[in-house]
């Protein structure tokens, strides 16, 4: 049960996480980070780990320097007061364009998340030569979820979950908050039996479970120069699932504002 007899929570962040590089087996790292910090997995226990740190491993990154941005691309810039190299990456990125104005690009990306700038990120990036390096999201945050559990998994010889998570900005409110992008071993969404509510009125509520778990791990990782992107949560009583992905979260958006390509066309025509 999520919240039967759960009365604390324990998150450690690995404070020895190197580097990532373009490459690098996260599942083996994270395992041999912990087993120097002394460590040791117990079953049950959720690794959150940041996306920016799976999509240097799986060389996501994009120099903006050798990017050509086309002509609509660029009148959508100057409209919106962007560089339009910046602009053409995320717009690659993204399936539909919700809201377009200055200040706000807000997207629903080729995932289906619904985030600012399609999750196309420049901090805690190497600069390019002449542009600047921006970070994508992973391909498949679930199967890259999948491969790390693996790993972790077999070498503890315990049975954990993993989260992939990223710092979304929401339209309606300020700053930005940890929510999960890709799941494995989780349910993503958690469905307890229909209980009462302390005045006997029946309620079945339904736990996005990841993404606080997502937030919880968020405030220890911090958005700058902490460098620590792996955090282990103990404690909570999750779903299992070997089955959901991180669309079972996820709502079909139904309402748009216009699909990119009509708004960088009806630029072009202004």
């Amino acid at each position: 049960d999520f919240a039967k007899n759960m009365k604390k929570l324990n998150l450690y962040a690995l404070e020895g996480i190197p580097l990532i590089q373009q490459g690098d087996d996260l599942g083996v790292i994270i395992y041999e980070v912990a087993e120097k910090e002394s460590f040791l997995f117990e079953d049950g226990d959720i690794v959150v780990v940041t996306s920016k740190v799976v999509s240097k491993a799986e060389g996501r990154l994009v120099d903006t320097y050798k990017i050509k941005p086309s002509k609509k691309t660029v009148a959508l810039a100057e409209k919106l007061g962007m560089d339009p190299k910046s602009l053409e990456v995320i717009l690659r990125e993204t399936k539909r364009l919700l809201i377009a104005r200055p200040g706000l690009l807000l997207t629903e990306d080729r995932l289906g998340l619904i985030s600012t700038k399609a999750g196309v990120d420049s901090s805690n990036t190497t600069a390019g030569p002449k542009g600047q390096v921006v970070s994508l999201l992973p391909k498949n945050p679930d199967a890259s979820a999948k491969k790390i559990r693996q790993v972790i998994a077999k070498k503890a010889e315990k049975k954990i979950a993993v989260i992939i998570n990223d710092t979304f900005g929401r339209p309606g409110r300020e700053g930005s908050v940890g929510m999960a992008i890709g799941i494995s071993g989780i349910a993503a969404v958690y469905h307890p039996p229909a209980k009462e509510d302390i005045h006997g009125k029946k309620r079945h509520p339904e736990i996005a479970q990841v993404d606080e778990i997502a937030a919880a791990a968020s405030l220890l990782m911090g958005q700058t120069n902490e460098r620590r992107p792996v955090v282990i949560v103990r404690g909570v009583g999750y779903q299992i699932s070997e089955t959901d992905k991180i669309r079972n979260l996820l709502h079909p958006t139904t309402k748009y504002i216009q699909d990119a390509s009509e708004i960088t066309k009806q630029t072009k025509e202004e």
